[in-house]
């Protein structure tokens, strides 16, 4: 039953976020368009070629790293869903899981942190708003380092939501034995 209902909010968050993405990646290209009219008044048209290129892989990067990122909190909370109804037989059984749930449940707020980064990310767009030739690199080095910096942050959430899963894991094999 709590499963289901968990589901169910999960398939409600994943159809609210489609949603953005769609209307996000319409912001996108109308930002694209008015980045290719602007490099069309660069004299140097190498240079445009790669300012174009360069703005089209930070948002292709970014959903790329935002589609692997929910299929790794997908994958890990259905490893957390089977060690719940583990730890909830074993429950059943007569052991202590009062430690294995705590885990869990530290986990899952975990994953919800991260779940909830990642969405946020999944909002934000990666343009280059190029002003000028003369300026082109150092607004396309803010954008960048903006971009690594978003994805540094999200990457120590996932990492933590990880190593809190390992955790509970752990905790569920010593407390209630390694054969359930």
């Amino acid at each position: 039953e709590r499963v289901e209902t968990r589901r169910e909010s999960i398939a409600a968050k994943r159809e609210n976020i489609s949603g953005k993405l769609e209307s996000l990646r319409d912001r996108i290209a109308t930002k694209e368009a008015a980045l290719k009219a602007r490099l069309v008044k660069f004299k140097d048209k190498a240079k445009a070629q790669i300012i174009e290129k360069i703005a089209t892989s930070l948002n292709r990067i970014n959903d790329n790293r935002v589609d692997h990122s929910n299929k790794f909190l997908a994958n890990a909370l259905k490893i957390l869903e089977k060690l719940q109804e583990r730890v909830n037989k074993a429950a059943g059984a007569g052991k202590d899981a009062t430690s294995a749930n705590a885990a869990i449940a530290d986990a899952r707020a975990k994953i919800s942190s991260a779940s909830a980064a990642v969405a946020s990310q999944s909002a934000k767009e990666y343009t280059v708003s190029v002003s000028s030739e003369s300026a082109a690199k150092a607004e396309i080095k803010s954008t960048r380092e903006m971009f690594h910096t978003d994805w540094q942050g999200i990457r120590i959430l996932l990492t933590d939501a990880k190593q809190a899963i390992a955790a509970a894991i752990r905790v569920a094999a010593t407390t209630l034995g390694g054969s359930n």
